[in-house]
């Protein structure tokens, strides 16, 4: 089910007990007029993958339902094991009101923390900017209107022409057009850029014995990589890189270690004698 819920163990599914004895063919029956063949009750389609509800009867004993779990189903994207002699089953959810398809969801955009705060920046400046925009469109429009005969040297356009009245916004929007900084975000993504590069660059996130340099394959790792508080894993390889090395152990009172023997008990340390001294010299060569 690892297309699932991303487990890779395997999981057991059975047949349930009034349906093993029966041959494929006594399944299907002899067609809806005849005897024979099972009936199935199952809920509508649900998109919860660990819950099921459904029972199973003999067409010819419907008194003698027994009820069927996740136990007795295979889901779509499943890989089916362990199974030689094949497996026998009806189809009850198909297309989109299967498991699967009704746990499928759009790939959600992510942002950087740096580029949210950007953008949410990126609105309030440009909000600001348009309310300065009518703000000053409209008081240009309401000095124009009472000067248009008096300041002959602006060269105003006339009142007929029906653009006029936009003339003087679109000239603000314009000038205000500057609040914005186009540049930042170019700026920046050529800063994270660059930063990537040095990632790959640096000798001390080099791994020699497997000769793999760093690698960033995303531009906004680096500011990412700076706002990690705390890292929880259920990955113990990931962590431990499936390295087991020994410790200690503790054989008959005595507290065996690679490096310092030490013995539980007042008179554990009179006991070792030269024999267990080799023996525990033995046993360090083997974890070594």
């Amino acid at each position: 089910t690892a297309n699932l819920d991303g487990e890779t163990d395997l999981k057991g599914r059975t047949v349930p007990e009034l349906l093993r004895a029966l041959a494929p063919t006594a399944l299907a029956g002899s067609g809806s007029g005849g005897g024979g063949g099972v009936v199935l009750e199952y809920a509508p389609p649900c998109s919860d993958i660990y819950r099921f509800t459904a029972r199973a009867s003999l067409r010819d004993d419907p008194a003698g339902a027994v009820p069927l779990s996740l136990e007795h189903t295979v889901w779509r994207g499943m890989r089916v094991r362990n199974t030689p002699g094949g497996v026998v089953g009806v189809a009850l959810y198909t297309g989109n009101e299967c498991k699967l398809g009704m746990n499928k969801s759009r790939t959600p955009v992510k942002f950087a923390a740096l580029d949210r705060r950007v953008n949410e920046f990126s609105r309030v400046v440009f909000v600001f900017q348009l309310a300065v925009t009518v703000a000053l469109g409209i008081a240009g429009d309401v000095w124009t209107s009472r000067h248009r005969g008096d300041a002959w040297y602006l060269q105003l356009e006339p009142r007929r022409r029906w653009y006029v009245e936009l003339v003087v916004p679109l000239r603000q929007l314009l000038l205000m057009s500057l609040m914005i900084p186009i540049s930042l975000k170019v700026t920046m993504d050529c800063v994270k850029l660059l930063y990537a590069l040095w990632i790959g660059w640096d000798l001390r996130m080099y791994h020699g014995p497997s000769d793999l340099p760093a690698v960033a394959n995303n531009t906004s790792i680096s500011e990412d990589l700076g706002q990690v508080g705390f890292v929880f894993t259920d990955k113990t390889g990931t962590l431990t890189r499936n390295e087991m090395k020994f410790n200690m152990c503790a054989v008959a009172g005595v507290l065996l270690h690679p490096s310092s023997r030490q013995a539980h008990g007042a008179n554990a340390a009179a006991a070792v004698d030269d024999d267990a001294d080799a023996d525990v010299n033995a046993l360090d060569a083997d974890y070594q």
